[in-house]
């Protein structure tokens, strides 16, 4: 049986993107963060 995409591991399968999700992950105004 061929292994399926989503039963590889998670570490193996986003490796790949961490500098992505760091260079366009959003950020928020820590007036914001208190606000909430």
């Amino acid at each position: 049986m061929a292994e399926k995409k989503y039963l590889v591991e998670p570490k193996k399968r986003f490796s790949s993107r961490v500098e992505n999700y760091i260079k366009y992950r959003p950020s928020y105004p820590l007036k914001m963060i208190d606000f909430l």
